[in-house]
């Protein structure tokens, strides 16, 4: 099939994508000049049992409103989760992947504070229903900075486009 730049960009429109961004946070007090251009540095120690538990339930269909930094305007705030992990790696490397069908704007970095905080102790890691509940974004934790986010993957499923997969 050939598709002119319009037909193209309405065809786009109607796959079903997925999203994943990584997170890559380093959990230790002294600094390592290297790994802090590459990492977001905590310096705390962070329970990543409870980081993982408050992560599931980030999953679903939900309204993250209570995680969007102000910014690019949305119709809604609604977005579904696919997954969220907290991963430690060796060499204090916490690694947060969150795979979903589009992102608000800082949401993964609001989202990754959040998990922080649930690992400092500062939220409960039962607390993420709640906060997601409240659509209040003075409720989750910060904002974590830029450094450390990546985008790993936009993934397009083919077979929405004409039923069937290649």
């Amino acid at each position: 099939m050939c598709y002119n730049d319009k037909g193209l960009s309405e065809l786009v429109t109607q796959f079903k994508k997925q999203l994943v961004q990584f997170f890559l946070v380093f959990s230790v007090k002294t600094a390592r000049r290297l790994v802090c251009k590459y990492y977001c540095r905590v310096t705390q120690k962070l329970n990543v049992a409870a980081m993982q538990r408050a992560a599931r339930d980030f999953v679903g269909k939900q309204d993250f409103a209570a995680v969007k930094n102000e910014g690019t305007p949305v119709k809604s705030t609604v977005r579904t989760i696919f997954y969220c992990e907290v991963e430690e790696r060796p060499g204090d490397i916490i690694a947060i992947r969150v795979c979903a069908d589009g992102f608000l704007y800082n949401m993964v970095r609001a989202i990754t504070g959040t998990l922080v905080y649930v690992g400092i102790g500062k939220i409960a890691p039962d607390g993420i229903p709640a906060i997601l509940e409240s659509r209040d974004r003075l409720a989750a934790g910060p904002t974590a900075p830029p450094v450390g986010l990546y985008m790993t993957a936009l993934n397009y499923q083919m077979e929405e486009l004409d039923g069937r997969a290649d």
